[in-house]
């Protein structure tokens, strides 16, 4: 069987119901959580019925499922999500987001890649382009200097800024967004960001 975890990708990140929709894969089951609940705590297993229906009791019973308010909150979610093109939307913003990352990519040698799809992004630091290495201490003060600069931002990977936007975000956000991304990139690159950063933020 084929399993999608779609708790972080899915519900429209990627500009798709499901991520794996963006290959043209359908797969046999989808777990899916956190945005699914419109801000509530829900938990879903989407399947093909043979497999859902072959389960014996109680496979379907999970923390988060069930709750009859979590499950009208998503429903209104999943509605209005729909009548206002959030999806396409979140995809659309998304090439607008990697074009700035694009571009601060050529301005910043510590930018390795820039890759994702949507309003999910990973710009992996690095301290060669030849070899990829990552960059740890780039990334915790970049994400540092942004968090006290007004910006959320986290790293996964070591080195890999995390870039996951709500996708209700506006245009005027994300450019006020990638200016304080590009402020720290500025500052690193200029060593104006102290290695005592380093004691104080580990990123994921």
């Amino acid at each position: 069987l084929l399993i999608s975890d779609e708790i972080n990708q899915g519900v429209g990140r990627t500009g798709r119901m499901f991520a794996m929709d963006n290959f043209g894969v359908e797969c046999d089951l989808y777990v899916l959580g956190k945005s699914l609940g419109g801000g509530l705590p829900l938990g879903a297993v989407v399947g093909r019925r043979e497999v859902m229906e072959s389960l014996g009791s109680p496979a379907h019973a999970f923390t988060m499922s069930g709750n009859a308010s979590c499950c009208t909150a998503s429903l209104k979610m999943l509605e209005i999500m729909e009548r206002e093109n959030i999806f396409e939307e979140s995809y659309q913003k998304g090439l607008y987001l990697r074009e700035r990352f694009l571009k601060m990519q050529e301005e910043f040698p510590v930018i390795g890649e820039v890759r994702g799809i949507g309003l999910n992004i990973g710009v992996d630091l690095v301290t060669d382009r030849e070899t990829m290495e990552k960059n740890y201490p780039a990334a915790a003060k970049i994400s540092y200097y942004c968090m006290k600069h007004g910006l959320l931002l986290t790293f996964v990977g070591q080195s890999t800024l995390r870039v996951q936007p709500p996708l209700v975000i506006t245009r005027e956000e994300l450019d006020r967004a990638t200016e304080i991304i590009h402020a720290a990139l500025v500052a690193y690159t200029a060593g104006e960001l102290s290695d005592s950063i380093l004691d104080e933020i580990q990123g994921w």
